[in-house]
């Protein structure tokens, strides 16, 4: 057992072979487009954070190359050490080089554009100290003693020097395009009898930066980087970009009309298909054998009862496949420390995992017994996935009954029938509540029975063991 999934393996000769959701299609679809296309390109992969944008193009990326594209990668996170955006991608350019696999004539020509292209790039990044503060430093610090000639001297030299700057500029960003262009048209000159592709650059984990960092990449890409013969790929997360493009220019600004002067093309990545990722994490996380030994006459079905119950709240409670991940580390930190044949309770199991990781604060009042299980059911009945699981098919029955079991070390079994046996004798509820008040209380009945409160491998022996397991720092 794991207690952290090991990274996706991708084979370059088989980019897919792993795939766990199914974004093969998706990968060969944009393959297409952009073989397609001629113009500049600046394409967004669009999903919420934690829902494999990172592995889909690292998969694509090798996708790509074995169609015959010359990709180059920025990992913008990794990068938002960095004071100047511009520095950086142009520095990830050289290091990149070497993924090209040029030869000959064509690597040294392309080293030769690029350098220049670096050369003239470093004139567009950040400047040193402001003209006014050269113009003081150099003797003209005492404001009273300025005339008003000394004044407008002063502006007149600010504003020509301005000015010169700024046609500079325009000369060194043209130059610098120029340059650009001509590294990719040389570093994607086909072969004889092929067709050119585009040089394809994937900038990537850009809704984890800082904010002004996020905003530079984007406004730098579209600006200096969308040349003839580069395709430009960002991975985002829409929303999360939009709140670091308004704690930049303010709440009030259009985020939608602001990205759609930098993004040409948004795809949306789509969800994985329901319970695909969450049964291959028992692989991932090496728990199919640890499950195969659990043989014991009511043990044996928990993998089967802990898919079932995971897959409704993952998809109900809308668990990232970070989320998901997370939970399923819990879980392999509970078997871990669980003996193979000691009841889990898959159900109550699962469940706290889930409120865990995506609803902590009640998690830690209901394993700390500031409220009960009623707000636990509350939240279960908040969305259709887990209203369906409560209410619709026996494994909702036993849950609700662990939950309230679990918790009632201080409580008598008439104290927790007692709702129970209230709806059963009440004409006033439809025939389908009372009918399942009765199963309610058949089964609480039967728990008690077992005794399952207190001794190991009990309910509440479950709630100790997942409380204890997250105080581990990973």
């Amino acid at each position: 057992m794991k207690l952290k999934a090991p990274q996706i393996q991708i084979v370059p000769e088989d980019p897919f072979k792993n795939d766990l959701l199914g974004r093969k299609t998706c990968a060969e679809h944009l393959t297409e487009l952009l073989r397609s296309y001629e113009e500049p390109l600046v394409l967004a992969i669009n999903a919420t954070f934690g829902d494999g944008k990172t592995t889909f193009l690292r998969m694509w990326r090798e996708h790509l190359k074995l169609n015959g594209f010359k990709t180059l990668y920025f990992n913008a996170w990794e990068n938002d050490h960095s004071d100047d955006a511009l520095a950086s991608l142009i520095g990830e350019f050289s290091v990149g080089m070497k993924e090209l696999n040029l030869k000959g004539t064509q690597a040294t020509k392309a080293k030769q554009y690029l350098d220049q292209a670096k050369n003239l790039g470093a004139g567009l990044m950040k400047k040193g100290i402001p003209a006014a503060v050269r113009v003081a430093t150099a003797g003209v610090v005492d404001l009273p003693e300025l005339t008003e000639e000394a004044l407008s001297k002063l502006a007149e030299e600010i504003a020509k020097e301005e000015i010169e700057k700024y046609e500079k500029n325009k000369k060194t960003l043209s130059g610098f395009r120029d340059k650009l262009k001509e590294f990719a048209q040389e570093a994607t000159k086909p072969a004889h009898g092929e067709e050119r592709l585009p040089l394809t650059i994937i900038v990537d984990e850009l809704d984890r930066c800082r904010p002004p960092y996020a905003i530079q990449i984007l406004e730098k890409i579209k600006h200096l980087f969308a040349v003839d013969g580069i395709i430009l790929v960002i991975a985002v997360d829409r929303g999360q970009l939009g709140y670091s493009v308004q704690s930049i220019y303010g709440k009030g600004m259009n985020v939608n009309g602001y990205l759609r002067r930098f993004i040409d093309l948004d795809f949306n990545l789509p969800a994985p298909e329901g319970g695909a990722f969450c049964t291959a994490q028992f692989e991932r996380f090496g728990l199919i054998d640890a499950f195969q030994q659990r043989i014991g006459e009511e043990t044996r079905y928990d993998r089967k009862q802990l898919t079932e119950s995971l897959v409704a709240f993952f998809t109900g409670f809308d668990l990232s496949l970070r989320e998901q991940e997370h939970c399923f580390s819990l879980i392999s930190l509970v078997l871990r420390t669980t003996p193979h044949n000691n009841y889990i309770y898959p159900f109550l199991l699962s469940i706290l995992a889930v409120l865990k990781v995506k609803n902590p604060n009640l998690y830690t009042d209901f394993v700390e017994r500031r409220c009960d299980e009623k707000e636990v059911i509350k939240y279960l009945l908040s969305n259709p996935q887990g209203k369906a699981f409560l209410l619709d098919n026996t494994y909702g029955l036993i849950l609700e009954i662990q939950l309230s079991v679990c918790q009632s070390r201080d409580k008598s079994l008439s104290d927790l029938d007692k709702s129970y046996k209230q709806k059963i004798d009440s004409p006033a509820l439809p025939q389908v509540e009372r009918e399942r008040a009765k199963a309610l209380s058949e089964m609480l009945q039967a728990y008690w029975t077992r005794d399952l409160r207190s001794a190991p491998g009990s309910l509440q022996y479950i709630v100790q063991k997942i409380d204890l397991v997250t105080r581990f720092e990973r």
